[in-house]
């Protein structure tokens, strides 16, 4: 028996083709999944830099958005204070590859953040936002404000977790991570949090 045989990966499916039809399960989907920890020690509020889109530096990024405090790296982010009293924002990849590695495979390609899942003890972490936006070189534009409530049911907020699946929320959906989008999250002082993202 003889067959025409296809198998085309994308981001989004995997499709294949046979004797010209196409079939597609969303279940084979390539999701991946991206974890990390960060700990702030400091007396404030931190708001951290995952992704900087177009900005090259801190100094432009905080240019357009003062309430910016860092950018999201493997090691100290932040540093209140000097010497044996300096308080920090310490970060920390939970896979193989740094969260640097990750900043750069998000500006070659074009994908989706369909899941961002946050576990912490302290759940002010869960009342705060995700700053999102596309940046451009010629202007400054407005970040969205997604609240983190939006996703966070009572049996999650007893188990000090939230889950906020865009993907299947009926106002946010996916965000699109490119070279020129933006994503941002605060950590409350004086905190930790675990945080999982779902990337295709």
């Amino acid at each position: 028996m003889t067959y025409d045989e296809r198998l085309t990966l994308t981001r989004q499916n995997l499709s294949a083709n046979f004797n010209g039809k196409t079939l597609k399960n969303e279940k084979m989907s390539m999701i991946n999944r991206f974890e990390f920890k960060a700990k702030n020690e400091t007396t404030e509020d931190v708001t951290i830099v995952l992704f900087q889109g177009s900005y090259p530096d801190l100094e432009e990024i905080q240019r357009a958005y003062p309430n910016i405090d860092c950018l999201a790296l493997d090691g100290d982010c932040f540093v209140d204070g000097t010497g044996a009293d300096a308080k920090k924002v310490t970060m920390k990849s939970k896979t193989e590859k740094t969260i640097e590695h990750l900043q750069k495979y998000v500006d070659k390609f074009k994908m989706n953040l369909s899941c961002l899942e946050l576990q912490s003890a302290d759940k002010r972490n869960f009342q705060g936002y995700l700053l999102v936006g596309e940046t451009s070189p010629f202007e400054t534009k407005p970040l969205v404000r997604i609240p983190l409530s939006d996703f966070v049911s009572t049996d999650q907020f007893d188990a000090n977790r939230a889950v906020c699946d865009f993907a299947n929320h009926p106002r946010w959906k996916e965000i699109i991570l490119s070279p020129v989008t933006f994503v941002a999250l605060t950590i409350c002082s004086d905190s930790q949090i675990d945080a999982a993202l779902s990337i295709h």
